[in-house]
């Protein structure tokens, strides 16, 4: 089976946030990522995948549940 990375923007796109969010995601531990050599983010589509179903604090739109901490 392959592994397949997409970029930090690509999972903005998927998730409908601004690519912001999903490198403070990353920082806080709630997305699972890697740097590549030039300082970019990877993560692996599975574990948006992941994310997505865990109910991350993303806007309703996206399908994900919103995160109670943050009063929205």
């Amino acid at each position: 089976m392959t592994k397949r990375f997409i970029t930090a923007a690509e999972v903005a796109r998927r998730l409908d946030v601004n690519k912001s969010t999903v490198t403070r995601w990353i920082a806080a531990g709630k997305l699972t990522a890697f740097r590549t050599p030039g300082g970019h983010w990877r993560v692996r589509a599975v574990d948006v995948d992941r994310f997505r179903w865990k109910g991350g604090d993303a806007r309703p739109e996206t399908g994900l549940l919103n995160d109670p901490r943050r009063g929205r």
